[in-house]
């Protein structure tokens, strides 16, 4: 559940986790979809993807080539079957 602050809401790691998976492999929900379904703004949602993808985990990328999804899909399967 968001904490609202002065200026901003505050979310909890759990569900900014919880998001950023659901924009991975196998669900690749987008953006739009995601902010839509929770209420959050894709600005936010976008910030949470890229900050996820500054720490080295392995987030959606702006790349559509087959061979960057391929690459993608099997990152991310190997990272969360660990």
């Amino acid at each position: 559940m968001p904490r609202e602050g002065a200026d901003t809401m505050q979310y909890s790691k759990e569900l900014k986790e919880s998001i950023i998976r659901k924009m991975l492999p196998p669900n690749s929900e987008s953006i739009s979809k995601i902010s839509k379904e929770e209420g959050i703004s894709e600005q936010t949602l976008r910030n949470w993807r890229d900050n996820a993808r500054a720490k080295g985990m392995a987030a959606p990328g702006n790349t559509n080539s087959k061979l960057a999804l391929f690459f993608r899909q099997f990152f991310n399967r190997l990272v969360l079957n660990m």
